[in-house]
């Protein structure tokens, strides 16, 4: 079995844990902002093409894709699953060109399948043997012929840390915009099991995806899929990687916090002691 770091000190995206410097607007101001271009680029597409920010437009575009899809369904027995947003679909290829390979064979051909529980895609091929895991291992989905949910994270919030760890539940089109192929691959080559690793091996490639550290990343992605559905709208992977620092901090801080109300004792604790001990 391939030793994995201790979440503590691994971080599954790559990225240090340490605080980053302060953004120049506030998330509620950048979250008007996005809300407002997605509006303007859904209502008027036209004037999205002759924009001078190409990548800001589709992120746009993309947010209003998933705030639609965030709405309830006006019928009881229609589904908030739909097919894979096109301008989400073009986010995913545009973020990383590894997202138009496979990310186990490295093949460019029919790369339009995906495992939702790593947000990488895949091959017909590869899609093949993901599938024969178990969608308890990876969660294998077509880009073209599935439908996919944006995910309201309910879920999430009404299971317990052992229910979430063996059914994670994810949000799919936003586990791919934030995850990749790019992402997951520097994380086996921190844990030597990228694809040179496993070419001097006798077990198959395959095998990665059952290891600790796989499930490790797995759950940690939908945790953090999960986060980015409560931030509200979709501001794009550097902003939801902000949040998530943001929230990481103050949630460091209650700790401590809450941790030295219990063990520091009030001075009348600290006299009943002292006068108990003999």
């Amino acid at each position: 079995m391939i030793e994995v770091m201790s979440p503590r000190s691994e971080s599954w995206n790559g990225e240090s844990s340490a605080s980053s410097s302060n953004v120049a607007f506030s998330q509620q101001t950048r979250s008007q902002q996005i809300s407002s271009s997605s509006l303007n680029a859904a209502t008027h597409p036209q004037r999205a093409k002759h924009s001078e920010n190409p990548y800001q437009d589709l992120l746009s575009l993309a947010s209003a894709e998933l705030e639609s899809m965030r709405k309830p369904s006006s019928s009881a027995t229609q589904s908030n699953e739909r097919s894979f947003p096109p301008a989400c679909l073009r986010l995913l290829y545009s973020s990383s060109q590894q997202n138009h390979l496979c990310i186990d064979c490295g093949s460019s051909a029919d790369v339009t399948w995906a495992s939702v529980s790593y947000g990488v895609t895949l091959c017909l091929r590869c899609s093949g043997r993901h599938r024969g895991l178990g969608v308890r291992c990876s969660y294998v989905k077509s880009l073209t012929l599935d439908s996919w949910n944006h995910g309201q994270g309910n879920s999430a919030k009404t299971t317990t840390k052992s229910q979430f760890r063996l059914f994670p539940f994810t949000p799919q089109v936003l586990a791919m915009l934030e995850g990749g192929n790019a992402q997951l691959s520097q994380f086996f080559s921190r844990h030597k099991m990228s694809n040179s690793d496993y070419s001097n091996r006798t077990t198959p490639l395959i095998d990665r995806y059952k290891t600790k550290a796989a499930s490790f990343y797995k759950l940690h992605l939908a945790k953090h899929a999960n986060e980015v559905v409560e931030n509200g709208v979709y501001m794009g992977r550097e902003a939801s990687r902000e949040a998530s620092k943001s929230r990481s901090r103050k949630g460091r801080k209650k700790s401590h916090h809450s941790h030295s109300q219990r063990t520091l004792p009030t001075v009348e604790e600290a006299k009943e002691t002292q006068l108990s001990d003999p």
